[in-house]
């Protein structure tokens, strides 16, 4: 594969294990990146490409939301709500050419 996304701290451990028990070498070989940016992201080697939830925002309209199901005394907000929240691309050592990373999504 050209790149393996993974949504765990246990699957980047294990995609990096398995990776460099079939000899692959990351980013040169393929390119590792995760949609969680845990802790685990910045200390392993290479650092994982990850993305950064923004779980402050994500809280507040958490908050918010049930809050205002409290507060409906009659529980008539059977409607259910879309919320999009935009998480911020952290590039990092896993994906190689980190200057030309963006061409990719011109």
């Amino acid at each position: 594969p050209h790149v393996l996304v993974t949504s765990s701290d246990l699957q980047d451990i294990g995609a990096l294990k398995a990776a460099r028990d079939a000899g692959l070498r990351i980013p040169q070989d393929m390119a590792l990146a995760s949609f969680i940016d845990s802790p685990v992201c910045s200390v392993v080697s290479p650092a994982l490409t990850c993305l950064e939830m923004p779980a402050v925002k994500l809280g507040m309209a958490a908050a918010r939301l049930l809050f205002d199901r409290i507060e409906d005394e009659d529980h008539d907000s059977e409607i259910s709500q879309e919320l999009i929240l935009q998480p911020k691309l952290k590039i990092r050592e896993s994906c190689g050419n980190k200057t030309g990373i963006f061409e990719l999504f011109d």
